[in-house]
């Protein structure tokens, strides 16, 4: 009974203790990437670091001495452009308030439309005025074929 107990208990630590396989992969890993990576990912970091270094050294200063002097420049163009949007809109409101404008504005829009509406109906007098000649034209070939063909 004891040994049938010890061979379970040793089936059973075989089956489901996974720590002596997960420890072999990790020394595995460990001697994989100290042995053949060290020195591949040691030159990658040195690159890294020297562009990290160069960025910090000379590109970030020469940013930033761009930004102060352009931004400063910006900030007050922009500044004068809001000035005058708000006077262009502060004068549009005002006109927007005058009533007789609003009265002009009615009725430019009410002689539009009558200008418009005018185009339209001499446009139809014309099409129909084109088509009644272009029939009569007609006719008068048709005519004169049969005449010269007799």
């Amino acid at each position: 009974m004891e040994n049938t107990l010890k061979d379970i208990g040793e089936i059973q630590a075989r089956l489901l203790d996974h720590r002596p396989v997960i420890q072999g992969e990790i020394r595995y890993f460990v001697k994989e990437f100290e042995g053949r990576r060290s020195n591949r990912e040691m030159k990658r970091l040195r690159k890294i670091q020297e562009h990290t270094n160069e960025l910090n050294d000379r590109i970030l200063p020469q940013c930033e001495d761009f930004m102060e002097t352009n931004l400063k420049t910006m900030h007050e163009t922009l500044l004068g452009t809001i000035k005058i949007c708000e006077k262009i809109a502060a004068t549009e409101e005002q006109h927007m308030q005058d009533e007789p404008l609003k009265e002009n504005r009615i009725q430019r829009e009410n002689e539009w439309k009558a200008f418009t509406e005018r185009l339209s109906e001499e446009q139809a007098d014309i099409d129909t005025n084109h088509q009644t000649r272009v029939h009569d034209l007609e006719e008068q070939y048709s005519k004169m074929k049969i005449l010269i063909n007799k």
